[in-house]
């Protein structure tokens, strides 16, 4: 069910992407791409649709002198791709080509701002781009095993520290009291470093 409302809102917003270009209204296009990236699912054949539209708007946007249109064109893939990361990136190949292309209208920016600047705006910015993106994985792993940590001793407290008649056993509910807390607080740092 959760699979087929993806798939139906990545179509959604590739019909509203294509409704807005028809209307010639570039902005909303992206902006409906954009989100229809965000509707991602393994497989999807929308994700290929909607990457093949975006790089048409960038090229038509930079072949009519549009630099901030092509060059956000290029920045919504981009970062459809990386959002829809699961066990792994999916367009590795198409997040390199944003990657270059990015990189070079912004040193074509930089260029028109101020002659001479260009060859170091791009390799600059080429070089944030390629910065490795994404969670630490020990850490991601290390939450995950807290998270389930700190569940397994919420549930051992409660069967162990009280007993069938509500007495209160001490001795256990000090032990998975402290196991809830550590757990807890592994987990809370885990996130906050992945």
């Amino acid at each position: 069910m959760a699979a087929a409302r993806v798939y139906v809102g990545g179509v959604r917003e590739n019909a509203k992407a294509r409704e807005s270009l028809a209307a010639g209204d570039i902005t909303e296009a992206i902006t409906a791409y954009d989100r229809s990236l965000h509707w991602y699912l393994p497989g999807n054949p929308t994700m290929h649709e909607t990457a093949a539209s975006l790089i048409d708007i960038a090229h038509k946007s930079e072949y009519e002198k549009d630099l901030d249109t092509a060059l956000r064109a290029w920045r919504v893939l981009r970062s459809g791709f990386y959002a829809a990361t699961w066990l792994t990136v999916p367009g590795q190949k198409i997040i390199a080509q944003c990657d270059s292309e990015i990189a070079r209208l912004v040193g074509l920016t930089a260029e028109a701002a101020r002659p001479g600047s260009g060859p170091e705006a791009q390799m600059r910015e080429l070089a944030i781009l390629k910065t490795p993106v994404g969670p630490n994985p020990a850490w991601s792993s290390l939450a995950v095993l807290a998270f389930f940590g700190w569940i397994a001793s919420v549930v051992g407290f409660i069967f162990r520290a009280f007993g069938p008649t509500d007495e209160f056993f001490r001795r256990p509910a000090v032990l998975w009291g402290f196991l809830f807390v550590t757990s807890y607080a592994l987990w809370m740092i885990s996130l906050a470093r992945a």
